[in-house]
């Protein structure tokens, strides 16, 4: 308070002290009669008018004590007025505490305001133009006392207002006076009308205080019913703001604005980040800041994350941390920490407002929970763009690794063609270098003994026999890939097949043992018995050729749930567990050493896998390395056959 201020309130002060002084020693002398029982009906109805307050414009109330007021001007002694009034808001303040200088200020420049309305109306009659059968001039009378009120009590209070801000007179009073003064005027008017009641009939001046009582009940629960009404459209605006963007910095402006500094009549509000690095930017929204207060709150936040809700003022106990330049001053505090997904929280919501007449004296409940509130939406701003972010990262992540999955994926199918071209150009080239060698030495004339040219004929016939075999895998590959291969399918006696294409691959095999131990009966199932042969041929050659000479071959089959189940078990080297899965693949080979030592291209068993599944069976192998492998092929039974496989297990 700079001291041109307290010069200014201590001439106000003299002055009603001065003018209230003299009207008393003279109120024996007051020329009209008054009641002392109005008098009672006014100092209670002054009382309950100083805590109906009503804001006619952001920063400017009024209270309806002006109508008693104006009722004392016209009916009673201006001393008696005065004190009247004076007694008003010195009742007030016992339930709303204010600073000394500023009670002072009020109760004097309501003092003066009063003292110049009973001194007008005096002088133009005082109870006379109140009273029954007056002339048509005393409404006019009454707006005129009325203005003088108001002209007094607002120009007094315009100039304070003006020396604490420091800012000129017409610059506070602008756009507010005129809507200070129609509030003023007509509750005088009123003032006057109930002077002429009272007047006319001062016995019913006690039954006054009911309606007056009842009006002050209505008035506190239309306050409440105001202030929810106001906090429930500031969390419904800030809300709809909050969900309609993933910005945080948006969000917070939403928050931190001039409307929710109206709806919740703070001084201030602010969104300030903790900790390092900041979460985001410092938003501040307010009329009268307090960085010093800020940065206390700050420090309490950062050591200690909890609500503060903190009350400063005269007389109250305040922590040690708040600074000495608030101190002095009346004001509602609340602090509230916010973050989630964090470990800590991540930044605070401050706010504040200094407590004077037309405000609640504290944040109550329903405030917090609107701070709370808001301090949640900011909250869940941080979260909602944490978890966007983190989204679009993984989906970045996902994208990367699915492009690198792409890229190993072509450079393996790369690898296998690569591996396949070579595989295919050894096996074509070694039987076509066998063929081209003998049928050379036979048309140079360089072979003559018959026994020598039957041996050339045989190795001609044998080398290509393979590459037709290669040739035909190759096909078989490509039709069956472009689906181009029909099924020939018929009833097929398992039993005899197996039993014959056991003896034909015997036969044709003589440096293994090729045995067949079949399950009797076998059902008959649906095959094309051709390239059924095919798959069985290329299992067995595999096993001849993966497997030592003189070993066992053995085919088995049998009944497995629904199908029949055919093995070929040889008593070779084994295959790897990790290659077991990916040798049915194309041009998969294993990386097993005993396997790659063996010639071939990696198409036979992803054909055979091909034509198996044509028939709607399946095809696998049980092997374990160094003891052996077991391949097996799994055929749907035929329909009839199902159904004697179902008698057999219940017979």
């Amino acid at each position: 308070m700079g001291p041109l201020l307290k010069l200014y309130i201590a001439l106000v002060v003299a002055n009603a002290v001065l003018l209230l002084g003299h009207d008393l020693s003279v109120v024996a002398q007051w020329p009209y009669a008054w009641s002392a029982g109005v008098t009672i009906a006014l100092i209670v109805l002054s009382a309950i008018g100083d805590h109906l307050h009503f804001e006619v414009r952001r920063g400017w109330y009024t209270n309806a004590s002006a109508v008693a007021h104006i009722a004392a001007a016209f009916l009673l002694p201006p001393g008696l007025a005065m004190a009247i009034a004076a007694l008003g808001v010195g009742l007030r303040a016992l339930r709303h505490p204010l600073a000394p200088p500023k009670l002072a200020f009020n109760v004097a420049s309501i003092t003066l305001a009063v003292g110049a309305a009973a001194h007008l109306a005096t002088r133009f009659g005082g109870p006379d133009r109140v009273s029954p059968g007056g002339s048509w001039t005393d409404p006019l009378i009454a707006i005129v006392v009325s203005c003088s009120y108001c002209v007094v009590s607002a120009g007094l209070v315009a100039v304070v207002v003006a020396l604490d801000k420091r800012r000129p007179v017409w610059e506070v009073t602008r756009g507010n006076l005129s809507v200070q003064t129609m509030g003023e005027v007509g509750l005088g008017t009123v003032g006057a009308m109930l002077a002429a009641m009272l007047n006319s009939a001062p016995n019913w001046a006690p039954m006054l205080l009911v309606p007056a009582g009842l009006l002050y009940l209505a008035k506190q629960a239309m306050d409440r019913a105001d202030r929810r009404s106001r906090n429930m459209a500031v969390t419904s605006a800030v809300g709809r703001a909050v969900v309609g963007t993933l910005d945080p910095e948006r969000a917070f402006q939403a928050i931190a604005e001039g409307a929710v500094l109206e709806g919740l009549k703070l001084d201030g509000l602010a969104l300030v980040p903790m900790g390092s690095p900041p979460a985001f930017s410092e938003h501040v929204a307010c009329e009268v800041d307090r960085p010093a207060l800020r940065a206390a709150i700050l420090e309490q936040l950062v050591l200690e994350p909890r609500q503060i809700d903190l009350h400063i003022g005269p007389g109250r106990v305040v922590p040690t941390w708040v600074p000495e330049d608030v101190r002095c001053a009346r004001l509602a505090v609340a602090a509230i920490p916010f973050g989630a997904g964090y470990g800590r929280p991540v930044g605070g919501l401050i706010a504040w407002r200094e407590v004077n007449a037309g405000r609640a004296a504290f944040f109550d409940l329903d405030q917090m929970l609107v701070l709370k509130t808001l301090a949640d939406y900011a909250a869940v701003t941080l979260e909602t763009a944490r978890l966007a972010q983190e989204t679009a990262r993984l989906h970045r992540e996902a994208g990367q690794a699915e492009a690198r999955r792409e890229m190993e994926a072509l450079r393996e199918v790369a690898r296998l063609k690569d591996e396949f071209l070579g595989q295919v150009s050894h096996e074509l080239r070694t039987p076509l270098t066998i063929i081209h060698g003998y049928s050379e030495l036979m048309v140079d004339g360089m072979l003559t003994e018959p026994g020598t040219i039957r041996q050339s004929a045989d190795e001609i016939h044998t080398s290509s026999a393979l590459m037709l075999r290669l040739v035909d895998d190759l096909l078989d590959t490509s039709r069956l890939d472009a689906g181009r291969i029909e099924l020939k399918t018929d009833r097929l006696d398992l039993a005899t097949w197996l039993t014959r294409v056991a003896s034909g691959f015997g036969q044709a095999t003589p440096t293994h043992h090729v045995v067949a131990q079949l399950a009797a009966p076998l059902p008959s199932v649906m095959a094309d018995a051709d390239r059924l042969g095919q798959v069985m041929n290329n299992l067995l050659s595999n096993a001849a050729r993966y497997s030592a000479r003189g070993t066992e071959i053995r085919i088995s089959a049998a009944v497995v749930d629904e199908s029949v189940e055919i093995q070929v078990i040889d008593q070779g080297p084994g295959i790897a567990a990790e290659d077991c899965e990916r040798i049915f693949e194309k041009f998969y080979r294993g990386r097993h050493g005993a396997t790659l030592a063996v010639r071939g291209t990696g198409l036979g068993l992803a054909v055979a896998r091909q034509l198996v599944e044509a028939h709607a069976g399946s095809i696998g192998v049980r092997s374990t390395l160094g003891r052996g492998s077991a391949f097996w092929v799994r055929l749907p039974m035929a329909p009839t056959a199902k159904a004697g496989a179902s008698r057999a297990r219940v017979a």
